[in-house]
């Protein structure tokens, strides 16, 4: 795409979480009217990126309508309601854990207020990674939740998250300001298929170090 629109790949990249963003706004199963295929050149900023998505089979359309083939692997209302309910799973039963042990220990007021004191700690000021960390840190624990992560597909998928990170301030998608980045990017792949971000049996160079940080080499 980037020969095509004689771009650079970076803004390629950039461009295309813009529009697949829109995508998950304003539809549920990613697909529009071929009509609006205009409004997404002027939302990613260069005209004929949507001619250059559908050439590389990004965007495929069929008569009047558009879509993003495999949208609801990693978009849409089913991705995020599986998401929010492991979350809601996962907070009820810390809370049931919790309220178990607080009825079966009985503590003085001297107890819990050393207990309280001892408790107390400094919260941690957010420090924003270089994509170096980011891509090492995803290198080495993706292949822990599912061994297709190969190095090829983590670096992959750990540029296009940064990306995304660094466009909303480091904020998710609820808006909220990221505390911990590190389980927040490993979370966000515990949903997604290796097999998206590239095969596993082509070799393909997908960045180079160069000084302290990480370029593209292609796309």
């Amino acid at each position: 795409m980037a020969g095509e629109l004689g771009i650079d790949p970076d803004a390629v990249i950039g461009k295309l979480l813009r529009v697949w963003n829109w995508f998950d706004d304003q539809s549920e199963k990613g697909n529009a009217p071929v009509t609006v295929r205009a409004l997404l050149d002027r939302y990613s900023g260069v005209t004929g990126f949507s001619e250059a998505m559908v050439k590389v089979g990004w965007l495929v359309i069929d008569g009047n309508d558009m879509c993003l083939p495999n949208f609801e692997r990693h978009n849409g209302q089913t991705s995020k309601t599986r998401a929010l309910t492991a979350k809601r799973v996962a907070k009820n039963k810390s809370k049931g854990n919790a309220k178990g042990n607080g009825d079966s220990v009985s503590k003085s007021l001297t107890e819990k207020r050393r207990e309280e004191k001892s408790n107390i700690t400094i919260k941690e000021e957010f420090v924003e990674p270089d994509l170096n960390e980011f891509t090492n840190y995803l290198v080495n624990s993706l292949p822990e939740i599912n061994p297709e992560w190969t190095e090829n597909r983590s670096k992959r998928a750990a540029f296009l998250q940064y990306e995304t990170y660094v466009l909303s301030n480091w904020h998710d998608g609820n808006g909220k300001k990221i505390k911990n980045w590190k389980n927040k990017a490993r979370n966000a792949f515990a949903y997604k298929k290796p097999s998206s971000f590239g095969k596993a049996d082509k070799a393909q160079q997908l960045s180079t170090t160069e000084g302290n940080g990480i370029h593209v080499a292609e796309l």
